[in-house]
């Protein structure tokens, strides 16, 4: 990761650089040289297959990359399934060289393949390893031959921070002055940030690599060109290594090491084999590779990598040391991309590829805990075996907040998944809203598999019909104030936020190049003083930790955390207003508390702020207060509902009732590679105002669109896809979807996703691909329930 980003630096004329290191370049004795660097293409998410297929490129221009394929089996028809899946991942993300093979096939490409063991494969020609040695060697060459100083043996005792700022790193040979310093030391980043005085949530995870003797297979003239092959049933993956193989297990259980072990263990163990775990590893892939039996094991070697809690790495600037930047985690396929992107946020401070899910200023309070974060990169590392899963939006991650309303929601049987929000508990659904099935008819659809849930369905539905309530507590909440609040709040918010008392606004927060880092709801609660509700988990916390570092230094504007002080309950659908007239102490008449509107008021004798806005397109408000009114909050408000039907609805029905109305998703729908006239999101902004990213804007609107986010429904009424999935005209790729479920008011499967604008014009039909199969989509008009918004605006 030091060298590519030494090169992406000095790639940008950049060359203002010393790169350090404590061990003798250009191999520093490290994990970097210690193991295959594999390079796989295909991912879920187009961030990491974005930057492996930069890092293949960078590879091949430095004359150091191995391009010997991949393979990943299926041993049951069921892996076999989703082995499809990867093909429409590829097809999204533009991997070239991917395919499904049957047993046969699989054989010819890697001989010692038993077909008889497995069900098929799937294949990606243009996979293969990293010439990792000969890469850092060109690496540093070339960024030498620009004016990059490269030191070896150089250890860095400490980084000087002044006024909140990087000032100069102390090395055992001196210091040096510098305005901005990287953490990019792998497993040894926590110690080294620990003598800067920050903190990286990131553990050592020990990781297990052996090689075998020869592997005698007449069938085999020799292992060369023999692709990996990946079994994630095994947990373990192998590779051709000289004349036998080398086996990355991960079938083990995971030894996570505290920061202070890191280089007891590495001088222990380097050349040490670990058995535990290895040998059933072994069995599993001596089905599959017959050959590998009478291979005997000759070496084996405990790396270390870094391993978060949520199962990313850290890059991009520290939220409390200016020019304190951070690259760690990061696996070496992804290092290439990864250099050039942190380059450009060095630099641009944006970058056209979305890490918002890697970034530094994601972290919660807790997630430094050692007992969580060893806990939970354990379990980073079970799942970690290089080979990506569908990803349900369920997740096992470890709950250490609890919402004011969890008593109320466990009485209501939540079932709750977590994690993703910043170890909040958020509610999926509720088994208790299986009664409902009595009152409504779900749509038929055949192509529902085992992830469709009855009483996501159902709650919707009931939304609609009656009114229903979603806690709203681990929305990132915060207040700008002070006399520049209002001069700060136009700069770095993309619509006009000069409103009148109680006036609210949605809106778009950007950086210089357009791209959206939050879409947020702003409420002006005084002249200068405004309310902003964010996103949730770590992309509300990167959002906080953005305005703080824009905030001007003259104390003019104060930013404020409100998340562990306050909570919110969503109230809304038809009978909303029916259900509020009697505990809010104020008008709910349109005239009165129009949409888009606050006032602070009372719920019973709660005090509140009333917010009039809908996720889900109905009438509708949002009622936020103090965290420790929250329990009387929810009694009663619940009292107050049950005479008119009300039902508690999780986020599984926020995503169905959303889209039906065509809103976005922060993260899914919009992120930072997209701008609001790419989102279709014009409206959230006001080029009266001047605001960073405004002539980014310009520009692009002068130049013209090259994609929109369109909404479609499926013509087959029958099918179903899921976001991720190519948008195809013809054999040409023109987009992906973001976003894809179920319109249950409409009975229309209701889909997002970005093509080029031609493609946009309602009624246009294009391919969606899934599993492998095609599927016709119509461009909708937008939004398909209630398109008047009357219902809206009650």
């Amino acid at each position: 990761m030091g060298s590519s980003l030494a090169h992406a630096l000095a790639v940008r004329d950049r060359t203002d650089v010393i790169v350090l290191d404590r061990g003798a370049l250009p191999e520093t004795g490290g994990t970097s040289t210690a193991a295959p660097a594999g390079v796989f293409q295909t991912a879920p998410d187009r961030t990491r297959s974005v930057l492996a297929q930069e890092t293949r490129a960078l590879a091949i221009e430095h004359d150091a990359y191995r391009e010997h394929g991949s393979l990943e089996i299926a041993r049951t028809p069921e892996r076999r399934d989703e082995l499809r899946r990867r093909v429409d991942n590829a097809t999204s993300w533009g991997v070239s060289g991917a395919s499904l093979l049957d047993p046969e096939e699989t054989a010819e490409r890697a001989q010692l393949v038993d077909p008889d063991a497995i069900e098929g494969s799937y294949h990606v020609s243009t996979d293969g390893s990293l010439r990792t040695g000969r890469l850092l060697a060109s690496l540093q060459e070339t960024a030498q031959a620009e004016g990059v100083t490269i030191r070896g043996e150089t250890p860095v005792t400490d980084v000087e921070i002044e006024a909140g700022a990087v000032r100069r790193v102390v090395t055992d040979a001196g210091s040096i002055e510098a305005d901005a310093v990287v953490l990019a030391t792998g497993a040894w980043t926590p110690a080294l940030a620990d003598a800067v005085g920050i903190e990286v949530p990131l553990a050592a995870g020990v990781h297990q690599f052996v090689t075998t003797g020869p592997v005698a297979a007449p069938e085999v003239a020799a292992l060369g060109d023999h692709p990996w092959i990946q079994h994630p049933e095994a947990g373990v993956r192998a590779v051709s290594w000289d004349d036998g193989l080398g086996i990355v297990n991960y079938d083990h259980e995971p030894e996570v090491l505290d920061p202070g072990e890191v280089d007891a263990h590495t001088a222990d163990s380097r050349t040490a084999r670990r058995a535990s775990g290895f040998d059933g590893a072994r069995q599993s892939l001596e089905t599959v590779l017959p050959a590998l039996q009478d291979a005997a094991v000759e070496r084996g070697h405990e790396g270390l990598i870094g391993l978060t809690a949520d199962g990313s790495p850290v890059l991009g600037e520290h939220p409390e040391v200016d020019g304190c930047w951070i690259a760690a985690g990061i696996q070496a396929m992804h290092a290439g991309g990864a250099a050039r992107v942190l380059a450009d946020h060095m630099i641009d401070g944006a970058s056209d590829v979305n890490v918002d899910d890697w970034l530094a200023a994601r972290f919660q309070p807790h997630s430094g805990s050692p007992t969580f974060l060893r806990e939970q990169s354990a379990a980073t590392y079970t799942n970690a075996t290089g080979v990506p899963e569908a990803g349900g939006i369920e997740s096992a991650g470890k709950t250490v907040r609890e919402s004011t309303f969890s008593r109320h929601l466990d009485e209501l049987e939540a079932a709750f998944y977590d994690l993703r929000y910043g170890g909040w508990k958020r509610p999926m659904r509720f088994e208790s809203n299986a009664d409902l099935v009595a009152d409504y008819e779900i749509p038929g659809r055949d192509g529902r598999n085992d992830s469709f849930s009855e009483i996501t369905a159902l709650e919707h539905l009931a939304v609609r019909d009656r009114v229903g309530m979603c806690d709203l507590t681990s929305f990132t909440t915060f207040d700008i104030e002070g006399p520049g609040a209002l001069e700060f709040a136009q700069r770095v918010f993309s619509n006009d936020v000069d409103l009148p008392l109680g006036g609210v606004t949605y809106t778009m927060m950007l950086d210089g190049r357009g791209g959206i880092h939050g879409d947020m709801t702003v409420v002006r609660q005084a002249a200068d003083r405004f309310h902003v509700i964010s996103n949730s988990g770590g992309a509300g916390t990167a959002q906080l930790a953005r305005l703080d570092r824009l905030a001007p230094a003259d104390g003019s504007v104060h930013v404020s955390n409100r998340i562990a002080a306050r909570c919110g309950v969503s109230v809304t659908g038809p009978n909303a207003r029916e259900m509020l007239e009697g505990v809010v102490d104020a008008s709910l008449s349109n005239r009165e508390f129009p949409y888009f509107s606050a006032t602070e008021t009372y719920v019973g004798d709660v005090p509140v702020l009333a917010v009039r806005v809908s996720y889900v397109g109905e009438l509708g408000w949002e009622f936020h207060t103090s965290m420790e009114y929250g329990a009387r909050l929810w009694k009663t408000l619940w009292e107050a509902g049950e005479p008119h039907g009300v039902v508690p609805f999780g986020d599984g029905a926020l995503v169905s009732l959303r889209l039906e109305k065509g809103y976005p998703a922060y993260g899914v729908d919009i992120h930072p590679e997209v701008t609001p006239l790419e989102a279709d999101l014009s409206h959230t902004v006001d080029m009266d105002t001047e605001f960073v990213g405004r002539e980014a804007l310009v520009e692009q609107r002068e130049a013209g669109l090259d994609r929109i986010r369109a909404m479609f429904t499926l013509e087959d009424p029958d099918a179903v896809v899921t976001p991720g999935s190519p948008i195809l005209d013809g054999e040409a790729t023109i987009g992906h979807l973001t976003s894809a479920e179920e319109g249950f008011s409409i009975d229309e499967f209701v889909l997002a996703g970005y093509v080029p604008p031609e493609y946009a014009e309602v009624g246009t039909t294009v391919d969606v691909m899934y599993h492998d199969e095609r599927y016709a989509a119509t461009v909708a008009e937008s939004p398909l329930f209630d398109p008047q918004n009357e219902r809206l605006r009650g």
